[in-house]
Formats: C-alpha cells, structure tokens, sequence
C-alpha cells in the first residue's frame, strides 16, 4: 500500500495506533454522550450551558487521551 504525503504519513506505526485508539474512545463514549448534546441543542441561549458544555468537552478529550496511552479498550 503506498502511503501519501499528508500528516497520518507523517506518523509511525505506534502514534496511529494512539490516533485509532483515541477516536475509538470517542466512538464508544458517543453510545452515552449524545444526550448531552442534545441538551445543549435545548439551552442554545444560555452561557452557563455553553460552559459546562465546553468544559465537559475538554474532559472528555482528556479521558479519551488516558484511555489510548493506557492501551485499554474504552468502555
């Protein structure tokens, strides 16, 4: 398979398995996170729900982070 010239060639075997491993972790957490998106669709005008939204975001990239440098399965 010849492989192109743009940033996913640029990484080693082992950083596109954290880059596959931190997505999967996303994929799996979708299942319990699409009410909160929904949620947040319902208080568009309020700036306390777009916080806790942007911040519950951040965590969730952080817990996405852990679960692929620990090498574990999310879920």
């Amino acid at each position: 398979m010849k492989r192109g010239t743009g940033t996913l060639a640029a990484l080693t075997p082992a950083e596109l398995d954290l880059v596959v491993r931190h997505e999967h972790a996303h994929w799996r957490r979708w299942r319990t996170d699409h009410w909160l998106f929904a949620a947040r669709l319902l208080q568009a005008h309020s700036p306390v729900a777009l916080w806790v939204f942007r911040e519950y975001c951040v965590e969730r990239e952080i817990a996405c982070d852990a679960q692929a440098v620990a090498g574990r399965d999310p879920g």
